[in-house]
């Protein structure tokens, strides 16, 4: 085999094809961190310029320094950094991420050429929209991306300017948008319309491995394909200069995936945050903070870990379940990060039902809803149906999905929104 230049052994970020990609080897690795740290301490001692550490930082990708983790030899001599660090999809995705550029490079193009506008969007996502309880806070709140201020900030930063949990129920209803209310035929948009659709199938994807419906290196092959469409896709409709590193990074979610038994992301993180804060907020005694702060967190990890419902189980105030010996009911309910609560609406394969309650016997947990009637399909990922209230069943929750939102028509139909 032929020894490859070190020039070939790079790509840009704007390549879309993940058998040009190459991991460096550990000892690079080492390496590179090494040189960052060293062009560090010369910048620090006078012996360099602050512009010639930002370089080196720019060409390795890094901001080391000398007392981080990344640096620490003895640690690194425990295990292979690049086994263990992972791009979180929430941040490469999401948070300033691939969806809210792309999304926007939809909007603008849209709005450049006359064909829709953020305030259309605002309107559109003022209308009755109903989401998940377990989002409805941020889902309620969505028209806001797109008045006056969120506008400004779009344009600004060119990028959807809102959180990554909004983005969760935004993208969505964005998609429903474009299939629905834009001129789908009018070629000077299909090329954006592709693009986006593409980036959206790509979090489709994510969310079906986070809740364990699809098996990770399945997800991992899907999100690899989804991701080979959308830079196609993107590129061809805008070029390359809305492209940023975390569209490549998101090649290296779909490796991960095929490597790791789960897909975690900073929505943990975030909660883990919160728990400790609560700790820390209760304690007085400044002497003796952090010991007291640490023992308190440890203790409540090791509660939860006792926690039979902990991660999964019935939520809120539990009652027998009437006629059924050793079974109970709820309001609400968790499943491996997956949330219901009554009056929600989830889908099982292509059936459509309204949660009425939340159950669990022999320890598997179960929804009872009322299936709709479907009425007609209006999009890839949208359809009206009608409530007949005549049919009961029992699903396992294991073998359902949410909708991402859904609006009430007049009369007895339902317009629903899934992914």
């Amino acid at each position: 085999m032929a020894h490859r230049s070190e020039e070939e052994r790079y790509v840009e970020i704007t390549c879309g094809d993940p058998n040009s990609f190459q991991a460096w080897t550990e000892p690079e690795f080492r390496t590179a961190i090494d040189v960052i740290v060293e062009a560090r301490r010369k910048a620090d001692a006078g012996e360099g310029t602050a512009a010639q550490l930002a370089n080196v930082e720019r060409t390795f990708g890094f901001r080391a320094t000398s007392d981080g983790l990344l640096a620490d030899r003895d640690l690194r001599a425990c295990f292979n950094v690049q086994d263990v660090v992972r791009y979180d999809w929430v941040h490469t995705f999401l948070a300033n991420g691939v969806v809210p550029t792309d999304a926007w490079a939809l909007i603008d193009l849209c709005e450049t050429l006359g064909v829709a506008t953020q305030k259309d969007i605002h309107d559109f996502l003022k209308e009755a929209w109903e989401v998940p309880k377990h989002r409805r806070g941020k889902g309620m709140a969505l028209c806001r991306v797109f008045d006056s201020y969120g506008e400004k900030a779009n344009k600004q930063h060119e990028s959807i300017k809102c959180g990554a949990s909004e983005l969760l129920s935004l993208y969505g209803l964005l998609r429903h948008f474009s299939e629905t209310r834009l001129p789908n035929d009018d070629g000077r948009i299909q090329g954006a319309l592709r693009s986006f659709m593409a980036i959206c199938k790509a979090v489709d994807i994510l969310l079906l491995a986070k809740r364990g419906a699809l098996p990770m290196a399945r997800a991992g092959g899907r999100l690899k394909a989804a991701l080979v469409d959308h830079m196609e896709a993107h590129q061809r409709a805008h070029g390359t200069e809305k492209i940023k590193p975390k569209a490549h990074w998101a090649f290296d979610v779909a490796e991960q995936l095929t490597q790791d038994d789960y897909l975690f992301d900073a929505f943990i993180i975030e909660r883990l945050h919160l728990r400790v804060r609560n700790i820390a907020e209760n304690i007085k005694l400044n002497h003796s903070f952090e010991r007291s702060v640490l023992s308190g967190v440890l203790n409540d990890h090791a509660r939860r870990a006792l926690d039979a419902n902990e991660g999964g189980g019935l939520i809120g105030a539990v009652a027998p379940l009437p006629q059924v010996d050793g079974a109970f009911v709820a309001d609400k309910l968790e499943f491996g990060g997956f949330r219901v609560a009554v009056s929600d609406y989830v889908f099982r394969g292509e059936e459509l039902g309204i949660v009425v309650a939340c159950c669990v016997d022999s320890a598997i947990l179960y929804v009872i809803v009322d299936v709709l009637q479907q009425v007609s399909e209006l999009s890839p990922h949208s359809s009206v149906w009608r409530h007949d209230g005549s049919r009961r069943f029992v699903w396992k929750v294991s073998e359902v999905s949410e909708c991402l939102a859904w609006q009430q028509r007049p009369g007895s139909e339902l317009l629903v929104v899934r992914m």
